[in-house]
């Protein structure tokens, strides 16, 4: 939606009216960040940033209300600033139906068709336009779901986000999207069909698939799906080099304390549109600094592979996790990536804990023929709902082109805590990597980097939470709930304040 401050008036004042019948609920949250700093080495270094997101939600019996105003400012000589209503809708739920227009989330089975997502409290800022928004991709239109004990249909019909484009242009909603789910279930099995119109500039495709999920005796359970586009070809089950498909399956065992879960992937030629395709990426989700930074981007042009993971759960509450993935992707040539990944976690008396990782992957793609990675995470309990966090990571990357010497990433944190009240941390990363050590502002060719911050949190209640980083932090590509986006690097102060109410 264009920014139109006379709009976001009126439905503020709405909200207000609303309020007035005692019968209803009205509820929200709003996040606020401001930053004043910049990417290092870029000017001017004092850049000062304002970004404020408001959610408003109003509920009265089957109908529930949800706004969301997004602003902002900055000092940049470039005019980037910003005011709209960014999201509107009205939901109407009874017993299995559920109708909803205005701006929604939606997901065709697994994703391989379409999926759009909101990752909750984070904010993405584009590399080139340098404007900072909500980071979500949702559709503008109308949804309509019934569930039923045997019988399941979604359909709905709307324009999906297109995020990388500023706000206020029309450009940011050229697609739409009308498609149906309808699904089955009998004797614990579940199967279903897509068909999916897609149009963007004049071009129309159509797109069909089929998904089956269900219980297996032994404690088994499945997933298969198989997606294609079926304006290119007659037959539906041809898989050509010209041909646009995909196909996913999973099975999933567990026995006592024992869990295991295997999944396999084929995507060919399935990036629809600008991205709205969005299927499971079979790459483990790190939350460590050193993997997470360096893990494999799903290539849809071309990819297969499958990730293995296996967990136990022992009796004094260790667990032990092992995690297997392999990545082709058939494009000039053969490029793979492989991972191997090994964790524990550790109780101890008193609540004191401890998590051991080590990890070893290769990826083709980005010349690096060899990574290892480890690290420990240990917490310390101490009076008063005091405790001590010390974090380490450490990992070594063998990159083709590069002098013998392997190069080197560095993780060591420090934290102090007291309960979830209050929180206060040193962060410090050190790398040797030449594609960010080199430092344009300087004549030289700086070999290393440093990277030191410090972060600080205090929630004197439920309701309100308060942020603050000064330092430099190290940027670089992130994975968050299967979605991958780039985080960029940023030197400075930063503080976010974040109200419910």
């Amino acid at each position: 939606m264009n920014s139109n401050p006379r709009l976001n008036v009126t439905i503020i004042v709405t909200l207000f009216m609303l309020t007035l019948n005692t019968s209803g609920q009205i509820s929200g949250s709003n996040m606020m960040e401001y930053q004043l700093g910049n990417i290092p080495d870029v000017k001017p270094a004092d850049l000062s940033t304002l970004y404020d997101q408001l959610n408003l939600q109003y509920r009265y019996k089957d109908l529930k209300f949800e706004g969301r105003i997004e602003q902002f400012y900055s000092t940049d000589s470039i005019k980037r600033d910003y005011q709209q209503l960014s999201q509107f809708q009205l939901r109407y739920q009874h017993k299995k139906i559920e109708l909803k227009v205005g701006n929604f989330y939606e997901t065709l089975g697994r994703g391989l068709l379409l999926r759009s997502f909101e990752i909750p409290a984070s904010i993405i800022e584009d590399r080139v336009n340098r404007f900072r928004e909500g980071f979500y991709r949702d559709i503008q239109g109308v949804s309509f779901n019934y569930t039923g004990n045997i019988f399941r249909f979604k359909a709905l019909l709307g324009k999906p986000l297109f995020n990388v484009v500023p706000p206020g242009s029309d450009e940011r909603r050229q697609e739409l999207v009308e498609a149906v789910q309808p699904e089955i279930t009998f004797a614990k099995q579940n199967i279903g069909a897509i068909v999916m119109r897609h149009s963007r500039l004049g071009k129309q495709n159509t797109y069909g698939g089929l998904l089956a999920q269900g219980s297996l005796p032994f404690n088994l359970s499945y997933y298969a799906e198989y997606d294609r586009n079926l304006s290119e070809n007659a037959n539906p089950f041809q898989l050509g080099d010209n041909d646009s498909y995909g196909a996913y399956v999973s099975l999933t065992h567990y026995y006592g304390h024992y869990g295991a879960s295997l999944e396999w992937k084929k995507y060919h030629n399935m990036l629809i549109g600008t991205g709205i395709s969005e299927p499971p990426t079979l790459i483990k989700e790190q939350t460590y600094h050193v993997l997470n930074r360096s893990t494999h981007v799903t290539d849809l042009d071309d990819e297969s592979g499958y990730q293995l993971e296996v967990y136990y759960q022992f009796e004094d509450g260790k667990m032990l996790t092992f995690n297997n993935s392999l990545a082709e992707n058939h494009l000039t040539k053969l490029f793979r990536f492989y991972e191997y990944f090994l964790e524990l976690y550790w109780p101890f008396p008193k609540g004191s804990t401890a998590k051991v990782f080590a990890d070893f992957s290769k990826d083709n793609l980005y010349l690096e023929d060899q990574r290892y990675a480890g690290g420990i995470y240990y917490t310390q309990l101490l009076k008063n709902s005091y405790s001590v966090s010390i974090e380490s990571e450490l990992q070594f990357i063998n990159r083709q082109f590069v002098n013998n010497n392997p190069i080197k990433n560095v993780y060591l944190g420090l934290i102090f805590a007291k309960s979830t009240k209050l929180s206060a941390g040193i962060d410090y990363e050190f790398s040797t990597d030449p594609n960010i050590t080199d430092r344009p502002g300087t004549t030289q060719v700086e070999s290393t980097r440093n990277f030191f911050g410090i972060t600080s949190s205090y929630r004197p209640n439920s309701r309100n939470t308060l942020t603050v980083f000064a330092g430099e932090r190290r940027g670089g590509p992130a994975c968050t709930s299967g979605v991958c986006y780039e985080v960029l690097d940023f030197k400075g102060l930063e503080i976010r304040w974040t109200i419910k109410f």
